[in-house]
């Protein structure tokens, strides 16, 4: 059963790359599809019993300007378990506490900030997610990425592994670039 929901999510996400947008909408798509996005990797990834004990929630950290806006609420009342867990989302400052989130979104307006809030994820099991150029090369785990009317995502497992994540092969498989050989000790 588990198998036919991570393959019907795999499915599902990559017909999100792969979905166009009318230009008059892209920002307000972009973000609705980009808040899909970010539910759909907790069903492709693996948390140590840890850092993801059974009954906990799964939280969504959106760290700095928030630029879903009612998109990723909207997307998380919609399908609010994945896997057995709930799902919810917390609006958190650059300097704010981090704990108790699995999924960090770091928006653009924290880019300044980057290389502290990836120091202080450092080797914590939290999967980093962002739309900044060059996030995964930076040990960044997931950046998301608009080209062509199409939101695609890269990946670098390093950074997945030093977090301590496994991340499924099908999620690899739909990547745009996995990156696996970038060194992981903060912003390069």
């Amino acid at each position: 059963m588990a198998a036919l929901t991570r393959c019907a999510l795999a499915a599902a996400l990559c017909c999100l790359s792969f979905v166009p947008r009318a230009s008059a909408q892209l920002a307000a798509g972009e973000y609705q599809i980009k808040a899909a996005f970010l539910h759909h990797f907790a069903s492709f990834v693996d948390w140590p019993a840890d850092a993801m004990p059974a009954s906990a929630p799964i939280v969504i950290g959106l760290i700095g300007d928030d630029p879903f806006g009612h998109a990723i609420d909207d997307v998380i009342t919609a399908k609010s378990v994945v896997n057995g867990h709930r799902v919810s989302v917390r609006r958190l400052r650059w300097n704010d506490p981090i704990a108790n989130c699995q999924i960090v979104f770091i928006s653009s307006s924290e880019l300044e900030h980057l290389d502290a809030i990836l120091e202080e994820l450092k080797e914590r099991s939290v999967l980093t997610v962002a739309d900044l150029d060059g996030f995964a090369q930076r040990g960044g785990i997931i950046e998301l990425r608009t080209s062509s009317g199409r939101v695609k995502f890269d990946i670098n497992t390093s950074a997945a592994a030093a977090a301590h994540l496994k991340i499924s092969s099908k999620l690899l498989q739909v990547a745009r670039v996995v990156y696996s050989d970038i060194a992981t000790g903060g912003a390069r």
